[in-house]
Parts: structure tokens; sequence; C-alpha cells
């Protein structure tokens, strides 16, 4: 899983296209994002990960 930000495009991505298991839903392996404005080009992420999950945050949210 790739977690990160396209500066040229102003969004934050979750990527999972390359996944090792991901034939138990059809959604799963994929990229994910969302539109994020940076302050002075700063950018804060936190990910938790556990046994079962992976949760990421950027910028507080």
């Amino acid at each position: 899983m790739l977690v990160g930000y396209a500066p040229a495009t102003k969004e934050v991505y979750v990527d999972r296209t390359r996944p090792g298991c991901s034939d138990f839903h059809e959604d799963f392996a994929g990229r994910h994002a969302a539109p994020l404005e940076t302050v002075e080009n700063r950018l804060d992420i936190h990910i938790y990960v556990d046994r079962s999950a992976i949760e990421v945050f950027f910028d507080r949210g």
C-alpha cells in the first residue's frame, strides 16, 4: 500500500492497486484520493497500524 500526496493535482491518496489478497471485495484494490490544499507546502500524515486495519489521517483529519 502506498500513501502520499500528489502536488500536481493537490490530492492525498491511498493506493492499494497491488495488494496481496483482494478477492474478498471488488473495490478493495484501487487508488482512492481526495483533494487537499497544503499550507506552506507542509502536510501532517498520521498512520496507525494494527493487525487488521490501517488508518490514515491527513492534516489532523
